[in-house]
């Protein structure tokens, strides 16, 4: 979906202009779980959209025991994300 983080940054200072702020935080999601559900539910509660980044493999190095493609397939399934994309670098250095 996005090619670059700076496409990325720009698509939440737009979504930030149209929406309010929208909620966003980057996790591994290996297995998406009980818990994770429960952090998504959560975030979704607290906002009016949820963007997830899925950190990269790069990113995760180690901690990534799964493809980048079928974590991000994973959460994408999910009802309450709205939007989730790969995080090539941390999240606070891409939307703050």
């Amino acid at each position: 979906m996005y090619e670059r983080d700076e496409e990325i940054a720009k698509h939440f200072s737009q979504l930030r202009k149209e929406l309010g702020w929208p909620n966003a935080f980057g996790v591994t999601f290996n297995v998406l779980h009980p818990g994770h559900l429960r952090l998504l539910r959560f975030a979704k509660e607290c906002g009016n959209r949820l963007g997830v980044g899925v950190l990269s493999d790069r990113v995760a190095a180690h901690a990534a025991h799964v493809p980048e493609q079928l974590r991000l397939e994973g959460v994408r399934s999910n009802n309450w994300v709205d939007e989730a994309f790969p995080n090539y670098h941390h999240l606070q250095s891409v939307i703050l």
